[in-house]
């Protein structure tokens, strides 16, 4: 039996959502882990020897890989300690560019639709298993997971789960492709998974939507409804949030105290926060040194791996500061500014994708794709998860405008032929 390379990359996402509860709770090793990276591999090098119509379309990615690569290899010649752990360092980095790259190759229209419809039913199983860890198993915090399971962490699958449910259907709904009752339903299910789970950028990513709502369209019914939908399911979140999380709910019950949150570093050791990450790194690390401020000490030297010869000396020191927790703090130490200015390039250039090729049936995905963009970016401060294994969800959201463009120029190309 023939199998597509379509169908492979089927199986690779099932392992994205699939491999976290499997080793969480069936006990599987974390080694599964490494067969999307076989998988990302053999796709791509098919992709190449492959691809030809659209080989040109894609070239600011290219640009970006190779960008971060030579950056982080600059970083190393001067300030690195093991050239191992920058071939690791570029791993963790390219894989979901490769990724990136393998939905847009094997995927189409259709194929995101599918993906998306199987995500909403995804997040109904989450609400049953979300409910059962809290209340059945006592799990909380960033050990519940719903279906991704109880290992730390597993609350990162679950900020990405949600955020890519609550674009899309915001999205849908604005098309007329669903009803109020199930926008508000769906509202009243992530903010309740937010609260078991202590999400609490779930809340921040909800009022987003809603004013990213009221920019793109026009003044109407809808706009408005969303709106109040957004308002009275935020209200009724708060509201079971002081029941049954006080200490969450005193975070986000005054300004002042938000503020102190993402102020807050996670230890007593003066541990780096979600705000003041780059002035700290450069009083205690770069310094005087421009250069380090430029480029970092390059790709894997300040990273951490279960594998003793990845763990980088710098994290064996100063892991006690907790920079990996922050994607942007992270990629600063390794890759300076210069890493910073790529990564951004990339999201903008994403970005500018998605607006500017009109493909009217397909409305909802490029409304639901900009919204998610400026979520990343939020994710890029917030935490670490655009690195870790939940960066495939969001490299996931990141291909749906490349396959749109994909799909204009072919819709353009019949056009061309018929005339």
């Amino acid at each position: 039996m023939r199998i597509s390379v379509k169908k492979i990359l089927y199986f690779e996402l099932i392992c994205v959502f699939a491999i976290p509860f499997c080793t969480s709770v069936l006990g599987l090793p974390r080694n599964l882990l490494y067969i999307m990276d076989l998988i990302n591999v053999f796709l791509f090098i098919f992709g190449i020897s492959r691809n030809k119509l659209y080989q040109q379309s894609n070239n600011y990615i290219t640009i970006t890989m190779l960008s971060l690569a030579l950056c982080g290899l600059i970083g190393y010649m001067f300030f690195g300690t093991s050239f191992i752990q920058y071939l690791w360092g570029l791993r963790n980095i390219l894989r979901f560019f490769v990724f990136l790259l393998n939905c847009y190759y094997c995927f189409d229209i259709s194929d995101i639709k599918i993906i998306w419809n199987c995500l909403y039913k995804l997040f109904f199983f989450n609400i049953i298993f979300g409910t059962v860890q809290y209340f059945v198993m006592g799990i909380s915090g960033d050990l519940l997971g719903g279906t991704f399971g109880t290992l730390m962490g597993a609350s990162g699958y679950l900020v990405a789960l949600l955020a890519l449910i609550i674009t899309y259907t915001t999205s849908l709904y604005v098309c007329n492709k669903i009803s109020l009752v199930k926008l508000l339903l769906t509202y009243a299910g992530i903010l309740y998974l937010s609260i078991l789970a202590e999400l609490k950028v779930m809340y921040l990513i909800l009022v987003l939507v809603m004013f990213f709502t009221i920019m793109v369209t026009r003044p109407n019914i809808k706009t408005i409804m969303i709106v109040m939908c957004a308002f009275f399911a935020l209200v009724f979140g708060l509201r079971l949030l002081s029941v049954l999380n006080p200490t969450s709910f005193s975070y986000v019950s005054s300004l002042d105290n938000l503020m102190y949150y993402l102020t807050n570093s996670y230890t007593a050791e003066g541990g780096f926060s979600r705000t003041d990450s780059i002035p700290k790194i450069n009083e205690l690390f770069f310094k005087d040194s421009i250069l380090k401020r430029i480029f970092g000490y390059g790709l894997g030297q300040c990273d951490y791996s279960n594998i003793p010869i990845l763990n980088s000396l710098f994290y064996q020191k100063y892991g006690s500061y907790n920079y990996r927790y922050f994607f942007y703090a992270m990629t600063y130490l390794e890759m300076g500014a210069t890493g910073l200015v790529i990564y951004a390039y990339f999201y903008v250039k994403t970005l500018i994708c998605t607006v500017k090729y009109r493909l009217d049936n397909y409305r909802e995905f490029k409304i639901m794709t900009v919204m998610n963009i400026v979520i990343i970016i939020i994710m890029a401060i917030y935490n670490y998860t655009l690195r870790s294994d939940p960066g495939y969800i969001w490299m996931l959201a990141c291909s749906v405008p490349l396959i749109l463009k994909k799909s204009y120029l072919k819709e353009n190309k019949k056009c061309f032929l018929n005339e």
